[in-house]
């Protein structure tokens, strides 16, 4: 079986490996010569009907003027006479041959009389192979010859097709001759043509590799064939949006850059006004209790207790202040926790700040682990779909679903979000966001695909598929979370 197909397989290979030009110059090439076969096998059918046409009507003519001559002769006419007159009344046929032998078993041939004219000139014997293709069986006719009530001899008269068909190949040739010049100036004149108007794509061709190469500034010239003229002018709005696409992408990096700058100043800002004072109570606290303890043994007690308390205060409001803002940088336990719990966590802090929202969150079985990568992209996903929602959808139920679509051998597992909200949705025609691009932008970034739409009958959808490799073994158990004496260490 495999040794049967490997010569097809060959051929498909060899055959679209070549340019369109040679596509189109093979198949005309086929046509053209399916079409002289068929025209070759009408010549040969109609050769052999004419040809036996003519020897049929000249065998029959022959036999008749043979018979009426020897009637006409008298009866004392010797054998050579009869010969003579014969010969002298079948000089003009063609497409004969005639021979006589009488009664001893002596043969006389009579060779093709047509001898009126030696010199003249006929056409050319067809060659072998054609005259037996066009003229199979040669027929031969007898006709007995009877002097005063008696047989003399027998004259055999044998179709000669030679001329007939002589004729036939000369005009095959003929018209060969010239289907053979016309169709190779047709092929010449269609290679010409055909180049002018594959050149285009040529020019189209190299427009995408630089496309391909990030020269999106690339345009093509209109085609002067009218049909690629649309193709030329799509080419060059794809050029322009990705151009634009690219310039949106440098400015959204800009802006990235400048709320990352904004981030750490706010951060800096609330860990010198916050942070800082309480790190200053904590020090005078501390240091005031070694002065109470040195000099008012008495009251000890009492006093140590209220500084202690006061340093507790102020060492747990700034291990909240440092939780806090560790986690808008950057999920605390992220990598040491399931995903399952990280986005449960997520959505407990989103439920205790808006509590007149309904939130649902469905997470069917997935693994506890699918890299630092692939964790922050979904946490980050769900954080940014849950704040839109809030803030531009105003949206009062908020549907939130986690499932792992299985791969086959041809695709890989992806992990689904997706998100609904029955809040006012996404206008017609109004441009994503920066929340909804950084959210794309993360989702690309991981070689998934994010898909926002309109929900029914009010609301968004937001639908994220990210593949995922093989997931870690299930007996490996996540880390727990940080204590609060690792956070402020």
């Amino acid at each position: 079986m495999v040794t049967g197909q490997k010569p097809r397989s060959a051929i498909l290979v060899w055959w679209s490996h070549l340019p369109i030009r040679a596509h189109l110059l093979i198949a005309i090439a086929i046509v053209c010569l399916i079409a002289a076969m068929i025209a070759s096998a009408l010549a040969v059918l109609r050769a052999n009907d004419r040809a036996s046409v003519e020897v049929k009507a000249t065998l029959q003519i022959a036999e008749r003027l043979i018979g009426e001559t020897v009637r006409g002769l008298p009866e004392t006419t010797s054998a050579e006479l009869l010969l003579a007159h014969v010969s002298q009344q079948l000089r003009y046929f063609r497409h004969i041959r005639t021979s006589f032998t009488d009664l001893k078993g002596h043969h006389s041939v009579i060779l093709p009389p047509v001898v009126a004219d030696a010199s003249a000139d006929g056409p050319e014997r067809a060659p072998a192979w054609f005259e037996r293709l066009v003229y199979g069986d040669v027929e031969t006719r007898e006709v007995p010859i009877m002097l005063a009530g008696s047989k003399i001899g027998t004259f055999h008269i044998t179709g000669e097709p030679a001329d007939e068909i002589a004729e036939v190949w000369g005009d095959l040739s003929e018209v060969s001759l010239v289907a053979g010049i016309v169709v190779s100036l047709t092929f010449a004149m269609l290679y010409w043509v055909l180049g002018r108007v594959l050149n285009p794509l040529k020019t189209l061709t190299g427009g995408m590799q630089e496309l391909e190469v990030g020269h999106y500034g690339t345009r093509l010239a209109p085609p002067r064939i009218k049909e690629l003229q649309p193709i030329a002018s799509r080419f060059n709005a794809l050029a322009s949006a990705l151009d634009a696409s690219r310039a949106e992408n440098r400015e959204l990096l800009g802006h990235l850059i400048t709320v990352q700058e904004d981030e750490r100043r706010q951060i800096a800002n609330e860990l010198h006004d916050e942070a800082g004072p309480c790190l200053f109570g904590i020090t005078a606290n501390a240091g005031s209790i070694l002065t109470i303890v040195k000099t008012a043994e008495a009251t000890l007690r009492d006093n140590v207790t209220e500084r202690v308390s006061a340093i507790l205060d102020s060492a747990e409001r700034l291990k909240s202040l440092n939780r806090g803002r560790l986690k808008s940088l950057r999920p605390i336990a992220i990598g040491r926790v399931s995903l399952e719990e990280l986005l449960s966590d997520l959505v407990s802090e989103f439920e205790k700040r808006y509590p007149g929202v309904n939130f649902f969150l469905a997470i069917e079985p997935i693994a506890p682990r699918y890299g630092e990568a692939i964790e922050l992209t979904i946490y980050r996903c769900l954080q940014q779909g849950l704040t839109n929602a809030l803030q531009h959808g105003a949206a009062e139920n908020i549907d939130a679903r986690l499932m792992l679509r299985a791969g086959n051998a041809r695709a890989p597992s992806h992990l689904v979000l997706t998100m609904t909200d029955d809040g006012t949705g996404i206008a017609e025609r109004t441009p994503i966001g920066f929340g909804l691009s950084s959210m794309r932008e993360r989702v690309l970034a991981v070689d998934g695909t994010c898909l926002i739409t309109r929900a029914e009958p009010r609301g968004t959808t937001i639908t994220i598929a990210i593949p995922v490799p093989t997931p870690l073994p299930h007996t490996e158990k996540p880390r727990g979370v940080l204590s609060s004496e690792s956070l402020t260490s």
